[in-house]
Parts: structure tokens; sequence; C-alpha cells
């Protein structure tokens, strides 16, 4: 098990060489594979830690969100089905008794393509398209004669700005990546610079957040102040444009020319 030798250095020092049996590790072995052990283990204790400390989150967030039964929800879904159906086609045949607004009939299952062309002939707004709008804002701004008659109620009301903006954020967002550059000044130049032609009102916090995000111009720069903005006609602009003789006038036109 022992050997000695000379070693090559001056002073006649010797060295010892210890060799292992066969069949047997060093110590030295022994101590590398607990170690390597110990790390083994340690590291999946840790990671069971971070398992528990994340389930353990997920359900303290459950706790703050509210909970709604399942009888309630179906109660929901049918109520707005009902509300709804009188604007789905195929629920509500057009042209039919039940139709309430008395449409042409659909294009889906008929020869005919008068719906399609009405408002362009007439030169008129279909009841039914009116109607939808008084749906939910982002119906509105979904149809285009919708986004026109607002913009010309806002354009009264001296804040047609703020729709012109909302848009242009919507069309920097879908635009190709060589025009995002282009697009970024041009609605910082129109409505967020101090010197805008047509400035936008929104808050110092939001102001502070465009700011910080233009110093990297992208596509997503203007979505804080667009979002603002959104907010402030759903909230303002939308309910006093249901109210305006604008639309009043438009929904009158709308069922005389059913009744006739």
């Amino acid at each position: 098990l022992f050997s000695r030798s000379s070693s090559s250095g001056s002073g006649g020092s010797f060295r010892n060489n210890y060799y292992a049996r066969p069949g047997l590790r060093r110590c030295t072995q022994v101590q590398d594979t607990l170690k390597l052990e110990v790390c083994v283990i340690c590291f999946f204790c840790s990671l069971l830690y971070c398992c528990i400390a994340i389930m353990i989150n997920q359900l303290n967030s459950r706790l703050s969100k509210n909970v709604l039964r399942t009888s309630k929800v179906v109660e929901n879904y049918l109520a707005y089905h009902e509300h709804r159906k009188v604007f789905d086609p195929f629920l509500t045949p057009l042209g039919s008794v039940s139709d309430p607004f008395q449409s042409q009939p659909n294009p889906w299952i008929s020869d005919t393509v008068d719906f399609w062309q009405h408002d362009k002939i007439t030169g008129d707004i279909s009841t039914r398209r009116l109607k939808l709008w008084e749906e939910s804002f982002e119906e509105l701004l979904a149809d285009i004669l919708g986004r026109e008659t607002l913009q010309k109620f806002l354009d009264k009301e001296y804040s047609g700005e703020n729709l012109r903006f909302w848009w242009e954020v919507q069309k920097l967002r879908k635009c190709s990546c060589r025009m995002v550059p282009v697009l970024v000044t041009e609605i910082y130049n129109e409505f967020i610079d101090s010197n805008a032609t047509s400035p936008v009102n929104v808050d110092c916090k939001v102001m502070e957040i465009t700011e910080e995000n233009l110093k990297n111009p992208n596509r997503w720069s203007f979505d804080e102040a667009a979002d603002h903005i959104f907010c402030l006609m759903k909230n303002d602009s939308y309910q006093r444009f249901l109210r305006s003789d604008i639309y009043k006038d438009l929904l009158i036109q709308s069922k005389k020319k059913v009744t006739n």
C-alpha cells in the first residue's frame, strides 16, 4: 500500500505515494462524491422552495379576485344574447317580422346584395347601424361612418384632435417598420410637442411615460397617451354624442325611411 521514493529535488527530501487497493476509492474521491450529492440535494430543495413560493403567491392573488357563480355567469351570457340577437342576421332574419329595423334581406342566405349597397345607394344610415352605435363606444369606432360622424361632433366641440390622435396611433401600430420613425415624429409634432398644432389633453404622469418611451421610438410609444384619450372620449364625449342633435337627427331620418 505504501512506497517511498527519492525526489529529484535537492536536500534529499522524500515523497510518499499512496496506492489504493483494487476495488477501493481514495478518501478524496469519497469527499467529492459527498459534496456533489449535497449540491444536488441543495439545488432540488431550492427549486422546490421556489415552486412552493410561486404557488403561494398564485393562491394569494386569487383571494383578491371576485369569483362569480356559474349560474350568475350563465345568466349574464343569456341576457347578453337576448340583447344582441337583434343585430345578428342568423338569429334574427333581416327583413322578417321579428326584425325591429326592417332591414334588407340577409345577403348571406339570399340572392340579393341590397343589404351591402343600401347606405351607398340611399345616402342614409340605417336604423340598425345607428342602434349598433349605442351598444358600445367600440362599435361606434369600428364603423367608418361612425368615426366620421363622431369626428364632426367633436370638431363642433373643439375636441376633434382627440379622435384624430387616437386614430393616428392605431395606424402607427399597424404600419410597416420603415414608416414607424416617420409616423412617430409626425404624431409627436402634431399632438404631443409643447408647440404642437393640435395638442391633446393628457396629464403629467402620462406625458412623462410618453416622453420616456420616445427615447426609443417604436410603434407602441404612444400607447399610454392613446389609452388615456380613449377613456376620456368613452366616459365623456361618447355619452354627449348619443344625446347630441347630430345623432338624434340621423335616428329620426332613418326611422322615417323605414315607415315610408
